[in-house]
C-alpha cells in the first residue's frame, strides 16, 4: 500500500493512524474500515480519484473486510464500518462498491429496526445518488430519511436531509424551493448548535 503512496506514503498513513488514536505499528482488521476511509479521503484530495482508487482496492485485499463487519456483533460499530466502507469507495469513484456498502447498512439497521442508523444511511445513499447525478432517486433517499429524521426527532439528520434536498433542487433548476430547504436547514442548524 506503501508503495501505491510512493515517498509520502508512510507520512500520510502514519497522520492518518496518529488522527484515528491507531498504532501504526500494530493496525488491527477492525481498524481498517474507519483508516480507508481517512486515507481515501486523504489521497482523493492530494492525489486523485485514481489514487485513491488503487488504495482502495489494495486496503481491501489486505484482510477480508466483509468478514470484519459481519463479525461486528454492536450494530452502531457494524454501521459505522459500513459508512467508513461504502464513504471509502465513494472517495475512491467507486460508486457500485459505495452503493452495496450503503445498502448493506440500510438492510442492518432495518433488521435490528435502528431508525437513527436508517437515517444516516439513507443520507449516504442520497448523497451518493447526488454524486452520480441521480436526482430522483436522491430526492426519494433524502424524503426517506427527512421523514423518519421527523419522526425520530433527529435535528441533525432532518438539517443534512434538507440541505440535500436543496441542492437537488438547485441542480434541477428550482431555486425557490432549494432555496426553502436551505433556509430550513440553516435555521435548524442554528436552533440545535449545529453551526
Amino acid at each position: 500500500m506503501q508503495r501505491e503512496m510512493q515517498d509520502f506514503g508512510e507520512f500520510i498513513l502514519r497522520k492518518q493512524c496518529q488522527d484515528l488514536g491507531i498504532s501504526y505499528d500494530n493496525i488491527q482488521p477492525e481498524d481498517i474500515p474507519n483508516l480507508s476511509m481517512k486515507l481515501s479521503s486523504a489521497l482523493s484530495s492530494f492525489c486523485g480519484k485514481e489514487k485513491s482508487l488503487r488504495i482502495y482496492k489494495e486496503i481491501k485485499k489486505l484482510g477480508n473486510i466483509n468478514s470484519v463487519i459481519d463479525r461486528e456483533s454492536n450494530m452502531e460499530k457494524k454501521a459505522d464500518h459500513l459508512a467508513n466502507m461504502g464513504g471509502a469507495a465513494l472517495n475512491a469513484g467507486d460508486w457500485t462498491g459505495a452503493e452495496e456498502y450503503f445498502q448493506k447498512m440500510l438492510a442492518e439497521a432495518r433488521k435490528s429496526s435502528n431508525q437513527r442508523i436508517e437515517v444516516d444511511a439513507r443520507l449516504l445513499l442520497g448523497h451518493l445518488m447526488k454524486e452520480k447525478g441521480d436526482l430522483n432517486k436522491a430526492v426519494e433517499h433524502y424524503n426517506k430519511a427527512l421523514d423518519s429524521a421527523q419522526k425520530g426527532k433527529f435535528n441533525d439528520s432532518l438539517a443534512i436531509s434538507l440541505q440535500g434536498l436543496g441542492y437537488v433542487h438547485w441542480r434541477r433548476g428550482d431555486f425557490a424551493s432549494a432555496e426553502l430547504c436551505i433556509d430550513k436547514a440553516l435555521l435548524l442548524s442554528k436552533e440545535n448548535g449545529m453551526e
